[in-house]
């Protein structure tokens, strides 16, 4: 399984890859409801926090997902996934427990600008791929052919203007990567990964989360 991570992450690597840690922010334990006062007190130094993090050039794309398995997230250009859990320890949510922080370390080819103002949000969508828990296995030849197959695939979704960043994650785990669509365009989506000879073969599912950041953040990537 390493030897095809490494496979997998030899396939990506080009001059220009870096290493960012992606910061996802989940439901925490705690369930207690705030008063409408803490609420806007907490989400006002949440906010505050997360806007530092972005102006400083800590985060580089943040913002809210939409569905129950993430709460939102954050792109950290810092050096471990450590220091990424330590800049978010003080958020009040994540210090109440309202929020639990997972920190994949995720090799990318940075396209993401700075947008003009942090609340002032766009969607796009953002996919996580998942190995499914019966993924079947093939033979080496035929792993071989659908990963080139499965690269491809992204370049040509970069041609024609919908990806804005892809990359795999750097740890061995159900969660394996990622695709940034630079569109809101759903079926588009769907249509483009649908051909995706990993997705098809049910090696890979990609799971799509609707994204709200800052307008510019994200933009198509020229190969």
């Amino acid at each position: 399984m390493l030897a095809l991570l490494a496979g997998v992450i030899a396939g990506y690597q080009t001059s220009k890859m870096v290493t960012m840690q992606l910061v996802l922010l989940r439901p925490g334990e705690n369930s207690t409801p705030l008063t409408k006062n803490l609420q806007e007190v907490a989400m006002k130094r949440h906010l505050e926090g997360l806007e530092a993090l972005w102006s400083a050039g800590k985060a580089v794309a943040v913002g809210p997902m939409e569905g129950s398995d993430y709460a939102g997230l954050a792109v950290m250009d810092v050096n471990s996934a450590d220091e990424a859990k330590d800049l978010m320890k003080d958020d009040p949510f994540v210090k109440s427990g309202r929020l639990k922080v997972d920190v994949l370390p995720w090799m990318l080819e940075n396209t993401f600008r700075k947008g003009k103002k942090f609340l002032d949000f766009e969607k796009v969508y953002f996919g996580i791929l998942e190995r499914p828990d019966k993924a079947p296995s093939y033979p080496n030849q035929k792993s071989e052919e659908m990963q080139a197959g499965h690269l491809a695939n992204i370049q040509k979704m970069a041609k024609d203007g919908i990806l804005a960043a892809a990359g795999p994650f750097l740890s061995n785990e159900k969660r394996r990567g990622v695709f940034v669509f630079c569109t809101n365009d759903l079926k588009v989506i769907q249509k483009a990964v649908a051909v995706d000879p990993l997705i098809r073969a049910k090696r890979l599912e990609l799971k799509l989360y609707p994204w709200w950041t800052s307008k510019g953040t994200v933009v198509p990537y020229k190969p």
